[in-house]
């Protein structure tokens, strides 16, 4: 399969149904690849844990990055570390800043837009970098979580999910755990009541 990328013959007949003749192969050495399309195909998808952000992701360079991988998956053999990085095609650049404008006064010159006629909605960092954790056994998730926020405290890093922030619902209520806290009905109803007699 690896190889087919240098003939263009094999490489168009290449479909979908590579994955069938995967399923179907008795080859030992695609026991692993046989094993990873039947969860696929019968729902047992890897479970999210959870995802660490990093305050400055400037600060993390690649040896640090693969340092803190191998560490996460250390931690037990069903954690499965995928790293994520979200840029707009210049990891540590402005994408603006890379476009040439014209205008129809002289629109055989190109000029850079300045700052001020940048919208202020856009914001001033163009990257981010997550690393999302799963785990390959749903029965060892609550566990592996739990383990997870202890390294993730031990070494100074934040969850994503596991902060546990109150979120601000709908109809003005706010969220703890899952719970919304709305006033009770009645009290409202005599609230507007005695509003209305006076």
């Amino acid at each position: 399969m690896s190889e087919a990328i240098e003939d263009m013959t094999a490489y168009t007949k290449m479909t979908d149904n590579i994955m069938y003749e995967l399923c179907y192969s008795a080859d030992t050495s695609l026991k692993k690849s046989r094993h990873i399309i039947n969860r696929v195909l019968t729902r047992k998808l890897y479970t999210y844990i959870d995802e660490i952000t990093f305050k400055n992701d400037k600060q993390i360079d690649k040896k640090s990055l693969t340092k803190i991988q191998k560490d996460l998956e250390e931690i037990h053999e069903d954690l499965v570390v995928d790293v994520v990085k979200l840029d707009y095609g210049l990891p540590m650049d402005n994408p603006i800043d890379a476009v040439q404008f014209y205008s129809k006064d002289d629109p055989n010159k190109a000029y850079k837009l300045s700052k001020n006629y940048v919208s202020r909605v856009l914001t001033e960092k163009n990257n981010e970098l997550q690393i999302h954790v799963y785990c390959r056994n749903k029965d060892n998730a609550n566990d592996l979580k739990d383990r997870l926020q202890t390294w993730c405290k031990d070494n100074g890093y934040k969850l994503k999910v596991g902060q546990h922030e109150p979120k601000q619902s709908s109809r003005g209520a706010v969220k703890f755990g899952g719970k919304r806290k709305f006033p009770k009905r009645g009290q409202y109803q005599e609230t507007k009541r005695v509003k209305l007699l006076k």
